[in-house]
């Protein structure tokens, strides 16, 4: 099956098309959050998405480099 690299935020993940198209129809559907701090105490506040999408990119990842990234597994800080 076809896979993706979706990016969320500041990280990028792994997952069939199918379940990144998945994603990307529940986060249009989501509705924003904040909490705001103002004058001593918390304001929370919840509003429409307005067709914001924190997923900036789907990339195809071919079949070789996926096999190859998952085997060298997660990068080691030297």
């Amino acid at each position: 099956m076809t896979k993706v690299i979706m990016n969320i935020g500041y990280n990028e993940y792994v997952l069939d098309i199918q379940d990144a198209v998945t994603v990307m129809e529940i986060m249009t559907k989501a509705q924003k959050y904040k909490a705001k701090y103002t004058s001593g105490d918390y304001t929370h506040h919840v509003w429409d998405n307005q067709g914001d999408n924190p997923i900036t990119f789907l990339k195809p990842i071919n079949e070789n480099l996926y096999r190859t990234a998952k085997l060298a597994g997660e990068p080691k800080d030297d």
